[in-house]
């Protein structure tokens, strides 16, 4: 419909991807950021180049599976229909393997500009760890610099459509935690509302909460980092953690298309 719409003020306007920044694809972007970013993006690049992969895929994966391995971010990418079978090759009781292609050229060309884009947006394993300790240890200064470099450098808004979504820094960030052994919650209900984000430290007995915050305006980004640790104390958000005697560290984001500025409170056990 939207194209037969756009066709009616343009006339022989060539199909669009009108469906690539849709919630599906958000979904489709977090999963990538859980992945081991080499293996995975081999198997992209032969898929783009026109091949199959065989892959397992659980037809019955529920939302609180969607990050918990490769095997979901192929089983999403086949049931979203960004990949069809070819044919089955292996089945078991709550899965199947399958071989895989692109079913399209409008696919083929989300692959070719998109997905594969994703991939090269994900941080390098240096850029995690010191990242991941900077967020620790309440160094503002440390986390400001390294997330507006890593947007500055490292990410691409290709035609600005992702430019003002909370969601796409949502999805990015996650992929700073991805790889290291911490328990990752995003949007789940804590105290009187839902973090964007939560880790946990179960051997230290510590955890981040994360409130991200966008802004227009670059002169607001202090301000709105403020609002993003204001609206963690205000809604409780640290009391579960804090009545199992977790040191809390409340981190407060504020963006701006391609900068950042972190604010960070800690609460004692």
């Amino acid at each position: 419909m939207n194209y037969l719409q756009d066709l009616k003020t343009t006339p022989g306007l060539p199909p669009q991807k009108y469906w690539i920044h849709s919630s599906g694809n958000d979904l489709v972007r977090k999963c990538i950021n859980f992945v081991d970013a080499m293996p995975v993006g081999k198997k992209i690049a032969t898929l783009i180049q026109g091949g199959s992969v065989s892959q397992a895929v659980r037809e019955e994966m529920t939302y609180r599976d969607l990050y918990s391995s490769e095997d979901a971010l192929w089983t999403l990418l086949y049931t979203t229909g960004y990949l069809t079978r070819v044919s089955c090759t292996k089945k078991w009781s709550d899965s199947e393997e399958v071989l895989l292609r692109i079913p399209n050229r409008e696919v083929y060309t989300i692959f070719r500009d998109d997905i594969s884009a994703w991939f090269k947006d994900l941080p390098e394993k240096t850029d995690l760890a010191d990242l991941v300790n900077a967020f620790w240890n309440g160094d503002e200064q440390k986390v400001t610099q390294t997330l507006s470099s890593a947007l500055l450098c490292k990410t691409s808004f290709h035609d600005g459509t992702h430019v003002g979504k909370e969601g796409f820094y949502h999805a990015w960030l996650l992929g700073f935690f991805a790889h290291n052994k911490f328990e990752i919650s995003s949007n789940i209900e804590s105290g009187a509302g839902r973090p964007d984000i939560l880790i946990d430290d179960e051997k230290k007995k510590r955890s981040l909460i994360i409130e991200l915050k966008y802004t227009a305006q670059k002169a607001q980004l202090a301000s709105e980092a403020d609002k993003a640790l204001s609206q963690i104390a205000e809604n409780q958000y640290d009391a579960p953690l804090l009545a199992k005697k977790r040191t809390v560290i409340r981190w407060g984001l504020a963006f701006s298309q391609k900068q950042c500025l972190a604010k960070c409170l800690t609460a004692a056990r």
